[in-house]
């Protein structure tokens, strides 16, 4: 996986002995990573949804950093100037998903290609960029931060959003427009006069969803739970009955429904593919056309309502899941944001 560029904003300073100069004193006060990629990683978690991450080697282009340098004692000589270099990273990371928390350790910082760019005495920055072992802890302090930066970042909108940070915006791919229901096998209901009856019911068209409302419920460590409800479309759809041990009394039309579905969306965040969702019974408004007997409209609602909410099992936990995981998979996910964040994109670093 590779990212986007990270800005970042800081202040390490710290002293440093190098030929010609002696003793000076060094500062470096903002970054631009132009490249991060992942090469090699790994993760596990436990059953209490304490995840840990080891990234084997994280290359990482420091495109822009802005230094200066003041000689400690006689004459003081000072420059300053804007280095890039490239170097590996290796690192573990602890995250305790239930309660937010992470610990970053074991960072390893390979060798730098180090340019300082001197904006005075080039001879000088040459010199300097022989001893780029004093900039190794200010690579690895900058690497830390922004690392500790990304995760408490995502780790914020897995905590305010959950679930529903994976899906926002995402009602236009929810794919109800291939809805269908459709009864294989006529469904015994009872109607007065009638009595026991044969209905089956198919749907012809679908009008699809436009809004939907989401709602954060639960997470455990390891899995996001997510209430998503007013989920409103219509259906077109044909029906027809036979009264039992009787040939004769039978009918069939056409009708339209208004149905309003909600569900409880599960993300698993180690396993994608096995997110699923459980649809509660949706409600359905239906009108039929005028020579349909009263009756019929609850014995279309009681046969209906359960097939409608089969098929959205069906079809929702599929389109549903196959969502969740690509926005999992995917680090410029937009949904991966803090709704009152202002930082730079250093947050899909995390996403590993």
């Amino acid at each position: 996986a590779s990212f986007q560029p990270i800005l970042e904003d800081l202040s390490i300073s710290g002293a440093a002995k190098v030929p010609e100069l002696g003793s000076i004193d060094l500062s470096v006060s903002r970054l631009e990573v132009g490249a991060v990629d992942v090469v090699n990683c790994g993760a596990s978690v436990d059953a209490q949804g304490h995840f840990s991450i080891g990234v084997s080697r994280l290359d990482l282009d420091l495109k822009q950093l802005e230094w200066q340098y003041k000689q400690q004692s006689w004459p003081h000589e000072a420059d300053q100037g804007m280095a890039s270099a490239n170097t590996s990273i290796s690192f573990q990371v602890s995250i305790d998903m239930a309660k937010g928390v992470h610990e970053l350790f074991d960072l390893n910082l390979g060798k730098i290609q180090l340019s300082m760019g001197a904006v005075h005495h080039a001879w000088l920055a040459r010199e300097l960029e022989k001893f780029t072992k004093f900039m190794r802890p200010f690579v690895s302090e900058v690497v830390k931060k922004a690392a500790g930066k990304a995760l408490d970042s995502s780790l914020a909108v897995i905590h305010e959003q959950g679930a529903c940070a994976f899906l926002q915006g995402a009602v236009k791919d929810l794919g109800l427009a291939t809805l269908q229901f459709t009864s294989y096998e006529p469904i015994e209901a009872h109607a007065p006069v009638i009595g026991k009856m044969n209905v089956s019911v198919n749907s012809t068209d679908i009008t699809p969803p436009t809004t939907m409302q989401c709602k954060h419920v639960a997470f455990n460590g390891t899995i996001l739970t997510a209430q998503i409800a007013d989920v409103p479309f219509s259906a077109g759809f044909t029906w027809a009955y036979q009264q039992l041990r009787s040939p004769f009394r039978r009918n069939r039309g056409t009708g339209q429904t208004k149905i309003t579905a909600g569900t409880l969306l599960h993300v698993d965040l180690l396993h994608p593919s096995e997110t699923h969702i459980q649809v509660s019974l949706p409600t359905l408004e239906i009108h039929l056309q005028a020579d349909a007997h009263a009756w019929m409209y609850k014995v279309l609602v009681r046969v209906m309502t359960p097939l409608i909410q089969k098929s959205m099992q069906r079809l929702g936990g599929r389109v549903l899941s196959h969502f969740a995981a690509k926005c999992l998979a995917d680090p410029t996910c937009p949904h991966l944001r803090p709704h009152t964040s202002t930082l730079p994109p250093s947050d899909s670093l995390l996403v590993i």
